[in-house]
């Protein structure tokens, strides 16, 4: 049983009775409920544990086969920093419910995290750009994750007054005391600066996890798709910039399956595999 309340605003009761074989994710262990005994057993959490808790509530069935492969497999190969991530986002499916699906973005983008309603996150990875790789792929599913997880930090704020977590992302926490007033945001940019600020090496990490072996350079730039026009990239790859050119070339090779600026200085051939 879960009792929150907001003077003057929210009064909420919520009544979760589990499942059996429901699995819970909390503090390095993993619970399973038993019907038969009408009680938890926990377990210290391993990684692969960890990985099927994730798998069994963070919704992925509704992923193509190749899409829904890249995220199992990333299930298993993230950085520490990414794998709370997933698992805050899968620890409860009764309170986080994460839904992925392949399907043509909204916004017309290669990917897109939408709140559908409080503690309710939907996550397109877009059925157009048809010859991107996996690699690409996997960029697109930690970075929407990040989303995800911010905007669920933002509903545990605004719907539990439980901010202690957003507090310490400084441009969720400033966008929400100076611009919500305790109104839902659509997608602010403050999430793309977040995740400039905080999440770039993570991500870069869970990329070389996912597929070892590649240029350091490869994983570090595809860890900033998504992130141009954020001040963090427009201060370390100005406009006109070496950098900020090979990154957008690398997005590109990875985004269309196929070598960008061949016979240049700035070509970029890709590294991942297409899906097939």
């Amino acid at each position: 049983v879960i009792v929150k309340t907001k003077p003057g605003k929210y009064s909420f009761l919520f009544f979760y009775y589990p499942v059996n074989q429901q699995k819970v994710y909390n503090d390095g262990m993993v619970y399973t409920f038993e019907s038969e005994i009408n009680t938890w057993s926990g377990v210290i959490a391993t990684d692969e544990l960890i990985a099927q808790t994730i798998e069994d509530q963070i919704d992925d069935s509704k992923l193509d086969p190749c899409t829904k492969g890249v995220m199992e497999q990333l299930k298993n190969t993230t950085n520490y920093d990414i794998a709370k991530v997933l698992a805050k986002l899968g620890a409860d499916g009764s309170v986080y419910n994460t839904t992925m699906i392949s399907a043509v973005a909204p916004s017309g983008k290669p990917a897109q995290t939408i709140r559908t309603s409080a503690y309710n996150y939907k996550i397109y990875i877009s059925t157009d750009y048809e010859n991107k790789t996996k690699l690409f792929i996997a960029s697109l599913q930690l970075h929407e994750l990040v989303h995800a997880n911010f905007f669920s930090l933002i509903d545990d704020c605004l719907i539990q007054n439980n901010c202690q977590l957003l507090v310490t992302f400084s441009e969720l926490w400033e966008y929400y005391v100076n611009v919500c007033d305790n109104q839902y945001p659509s997608n602010p940019s403050s999430h793309h600066e977040q995740i400039a600020n905080s999440y770039v090496t993570a991500i870069s990490v869970a990329l070389q996890e996912y597929q070892p072996g590649l240029p350091q350079q490869v994983y570090e730039d595809l860890a900033w798709n998504g992130l141009e026009g954020t001040t963090v990239f427009n201060t370390l790859h100005p406009i006109g910039s070496a950098s900020r050119q090979r990154i957008l070339n690398r997005k590109a090779a990875e985004q269309s399956g196929h070598p960008i600026a061949e016979g240049t200085s700035q070509e970029q051939i890709n590294y991942g595999q297409p899906c097939n």
